[in-house]
């Protein structure tokens, strides 16, 4: 299937990294951007695998608009093993603190409800392989469209 990272999505429209919108117009005017970047993907991409952001599912609306594009899976994992993933990575700008493991912990603290309520499946990955992973995600999408949730 056809794959669209929405934070790339993103920086090529706006012609600037996410470190930059955020630096430059703070985090409310990304937040705006990436819904309607959201929009946009929705209204006119079908078929799609979809990574989002984090914080995309914190909006309503990023929420609603998930929805209807389709089959949302949540990739859990504990807060060490996103440390360990991202490492040094200074284009996430939410953890550009003194304490990055403690700003992991407290966003995932944050989110976490969120993401259960809005998720049709969740993956717990910490010691998965991406193929066992997508696997996974196929095994769980089959089964969903034969009869329900999990």
């Amino acid at each position: 299937m056809p794959y669209i990272d929405t934070d790339r999505f993103i920086e090529k429209r706006e012609g600037r990294k996410i470190q930059q919108i955020f630096s430059e117009d703070g985090e409310s005017e990304f937040r705006m951007i990436e819904t309607e970047c959201i929009r946009d993907i929705a209204a006119t991409r079908k078929g799609y695998v979809i990574s989002t952001g984090g914080g995309t599912p914190l909006r309503a609306e990023n929420r609603e608009l998930l929805r209807r594009m389709g089959y949302i899976v949540y990739l859990r994992c504990r807060p060490e093993t996103v440390y360990r993933r991202i490492g040094d990575d200074s284009s996430r700008p939410l953890l550009q603190t003194a304490d990055p493991m403690e700003s992991i912990r407290s966003l995932m603290a944050e989110r976490e409800s969120i993401y259960m309520k809005i998720a049709d499946i969740v993956i717990d990955t910490d010691d998965m392989l991406t193929d066992e992973i997508a696997e996974e995600i196929i095994e769980d999408g089959n089964h969903a469209r034969g009869g329900g949730k999990r």
